[in-house]
């Protein structure tokens, strides 16, 4: 299978994944806290469904990264399938990743309380509230970092832009390395902010380029 071809099958699960939610009860996965009008709740957990439903995208993420690569040379100028591209992303991103993290505080409630739940809700904190927090959005935010860097590295489109048909590649000799791949992913997000100026920053529609491909020295190109 080539890189083009892992859309059907991302799109495939995505929409499984939408029929599964439609019949499940609504939870939290992963882990949430807030204070809203001088209240406290906070909600985790996983999960089966939501664990396999995460091993199902990190199956297909992992594949699409050692597929055979079938990019062009031709230019995607379009601004609009890359910010599509990154709500599939983020979409995929957080089913295979938050099921996951959410295993943690579903063990250390278990431990707290003695009962076994793979989710919980409650509006009393805990003492295991704050170190929970501090681990997992660390490890949550490190795990996006690499999700869209390392198609980057690796030369392969990332799911969200197979979907779209289009990947980002190097716009000159230079390697593609972690640190620039890093760096790429980052101010992606910065421009994902501040997404409705981009249109009026650089860009250069012949090349596939805008402002972030400039800084980052790529460009994006269609798929075969």
């Amino acid at each position: 299978m080539k890189t083009s071809d892992f859309r059907w099958l991302f799109l495939t699960a995505l929409l499984a994944i939408v029929i599964c939610a439609t019949f499940e009860p609504p939870t939290t996965v992963g882990f949430s806290e807030e204070w809203s009008n001088g209240k406290y709740s906070i909600a985790g957990g996983t999960s089966v469904w939501g664990l396999a439903m995460a091993i199902v995208m990190g199956f297909l993420y992992f594949w699409l990264l050692i597929a055979p690569c079938d990019g062009t040379t031709i230019p995607m100028p379009g601004i609009a399938r890359r910010f599509a591209a990154f709500w599939i992303d983020f979409f995929v991103a957080m089913i295979a990743i938050a099921p996951v993290l959410g295993i943690l505080p579903t063990v250390i409630e278990w431990k707290r309380t003695g009962v076994f739940a793979w989710t919980f809700e409650r509006t009393v904190s805990a003492p295991t509230d704050n170190f929970v927090m501090a681990v997992t959005l660390p490890l949550m935010a490190c795990a996006l970092v690499v999700y869209f860097a390392l198609p980057l590295l690796r030369g392969r489109p990332s799911p969200g832009a197979g979907v779209m048909g289009y990947q980002i590649v190097v716009a000159n000799e230079n390697p593609m390395t972690w640190k620039r791949a890093t760096f790429r992913t980052l101010m992606g997000f910065v421009g994902l902010g501040a997404w409705f100026l981009t249109p009026l920053f650089w860009r250069d529609r012949r090349k596939g380029q805008f402002w972030l491909d400039r800084m980052a020295e790529t460009k994006a190109v269609k798929l075969g």
